[in-house]
């Protein structure tokens, strides 16, 4: 996933930073138990784990990131903000850690004492985390825990009701601060910690969030019900998932009006029939989608200008905003091209099939981060599109911001999306 001073940091930190068109089967919203919620939106698949320490699917992200939250929260330009922390300071290789007065959805007080356990859970043998062992690797007797000799981490320490210090054995503690702002460390209640295992997702899960889990009917939908604090006008107390098999299934629920929401993959943007498009959200984080292109090896031009602006359209419409305003003059010299992208990170591989569908001289390739790491590194590839550059010495094309895509009905008036694009029920502001 799973690839962000601030005021509220005291000063040690400065030194840091379907009922109308539904197949036979398919579930609706209406058909849900009975009920449709207050807001409904779609899910491709039942979410296999609810465990936010083993997430790594969408279906799963949408519920752990609502029910759950982590100590530190990252805002949509890539800000650390408060979580359930309500200030950390800073000493040496020390990260001191105040709570916030709050509770689980259950009512539950959040203390030191489960936010300590909690921290480890992710890498006790039971739950074996992989995203945990790498974010807390830094963490004095993190190793211990990993090998299932003690259930807690010796680096933790508890000085208060709501207070705690963490050792580190490393330096960068500015990494592990982020780290502390990943989903797989968000907090989970005593209550879930004891029953963990594959199963536990079934039983009125409750967490740091808000957000309830009052029914689960596997291959269906899973209700939620809000027990936070009172939202605001417009804000939903119910919000209702229901599962789809396929996403054009998904996409024919938002426009006959079963469910409210449903995630458009960025490969399928340009599929959208032209009347939908007034209800796609674009939803944009910080940085850029670029071009790269390794210094050294290009040459004078074989290929005609593409403004960067028709590029973007083309694959995504009129909506997102691109960047850059030409296709760059220097390229390489009467021979193909082979635009190289991260299979993972769809707006990259969306752009670089729309570039080959405009260039014939340029072909993609698809891989993976680390493999496309390794090959830019080694100077094996001319040019790619991604996030940041992997190349020793490079020349930059600023593309478009990193987006996500959510077809929303229009009694949605405004909504906001977790870091991983997963949308945030509690920002959701329904019209009257």
């Amino acid at each position: 996933m799973r690839k962000r001073l601030w005021p509220w940091i005291l000063a040690t930190l400065a030194l840091m930073i379907s009922a109308l068109i539904r197949p036979n089967g398919l579930p609706s919203a209406a058909a849900a138990g009975g009920t449709t919620g207050d807001f409904s939106l779609a899910i491709y698949g039942d979410p296999g784990n609810l465990d936010p320490a083993r997430a790594d699917r969408p279906p799963e992200w949408a519920v752990t990131d609502n029910v759950f939250q982590p100590l530190l929260n990252v805002n949509a330009v890539g800000q650390l903000l408060p979580g359930l922390a309500r200030t950390v300071t800073v000493n040496k290789h020390v990260v001191a850690i105040t709570l916030a007065r709050t509770t689980t959805a259950s009512g539950q007080p959040v203390t030191a004492t489960m936010v300590a356990r909690a921290l480890a859970r992710p890498l006790w043998p039971v739950v074996n985390s992989s995203v945990a062992h790498r974010i807390l690797g830094s963490v004095r007797g993190a190793q211990a825990v990993i090998s299932g000799r003690t259930k807690l981490l010796s680096g933790i320490r508890i000085t208060g009701h709501r207070s705690l210090s963490i050792q580190l054995t490393g330096s960068n503690v500015t990494a592990f601060l982020h780290n502390l702002a990943n989903p797989a460390l968000s907090i989970v209640p005593v209550s879930d910690q004891i029953q963990g295992g594959q199963n536990w997702q079934f039983a009125n899960l409750d967490g740091t969030g808000g957000w309830k889990l009052t029914r689960w009917t596997p291959g269906d939908h899973l209700l939620f019900t809000w027990a936070g604090r009172p939202l605001g006008a417009g804000a939903p107390t119910e919000v209702n998932l229901v599962e789809y098999p396929k996403p054009r299934e998904a996409l024919l629920s938002v426009v006959n009006g079963v469910v409210d929401a449903a995630p458009v993959s960025p490969l399928a943007v340009h599929t959208l029939q032209a009347g939908w498009l007034a209800d796609l959200r674009v939803f944009s984080g910080p940085g850029a989608v670029s071009l790269y292109y390794r210094r050294g090896a290009l040459r004078v031009s074989a290929y005609r200008p593409l403004p960067i602006t028709r590029w973007v359209a083309d694959t995504f419409g009129a909506k997102p905003h691109a960047l850059s305003r030409r296709w760059p003059r220097r390229m390489l010299n009467h021979r193909p091209m082979t635009i190289w992208v991260n299979a993972s990170n769809l707006v990259a591989v969306a752009l670089a099939r729309t570039l080959s569908a405009h260039e014939p001289l340029v072909s993609v390739r698809l891989t993976t981060a680390g493999r496309l790491t390794r090959l830019a590194a080694r100077g094996a590839i001319d040019a790619y599109i991604g996030t940041y550059s992997r190349f020793a010495s490079s020349l930059t094309v600023p593309l478009m911001r990193p987006s996500v895509f959510w077809l929303e009905s229009p009694r949605v008036k405004t909504s906001t999306v977790f870091p991983n694009g997963q949308l945030k029920w509690s920002s959701v502001r329904l019209k009257g």
